[in-house]
């Protein structure tokens, strides 16, 4: 009986989804995936959100193209950083021994 008390007053630990999903290298790359798909609807409506700008006077009319292009800029440089950012994190998973990736024991 003791050993049943025992097990039975430690504390519960709520586990969400499968343990190897949620270590720090899945969970970088979803936020690295994330943030691709952040970048790309913001490219498809970084028109209307120029002309939105526009239409509430944030900016002027003439301005509308030109920031329309700064926009589609600075969303190719986040398109970039990304992949940089993805790029340096597969080499950091590439260069770990493989039994620290695949512990499954």
């Amino acid at each position: 009986m003791d050993e049943v008390h025992a097990k039975s007053s430690r504390p519960v630990r709520l586990r969400l989804g499968h343990p190897s999903r949620l270590n720090n290298g899945t969970l970088s790359m979803t936020m690295i995936f994330i943030g691709y798909f952040a970048v790309f609807m913001a490219s498809l409506f970084h028109d209307e959100l120029a002309l939105e700008l526009a239409n509430m006077g944030w900016i002027s009319v003439s301005w509308v193209e030109m920031v329309e292009l700064f926009i589609g800029l600075a969303l190719f440089l986040c398109w970039g950083a990304l992949t940089a950012v993805q790029i340096r994190f597969l080499d950091h998973v590439r260069a770990q021994p493989r039994r620290q990736r695949d512990d499954r024991s």
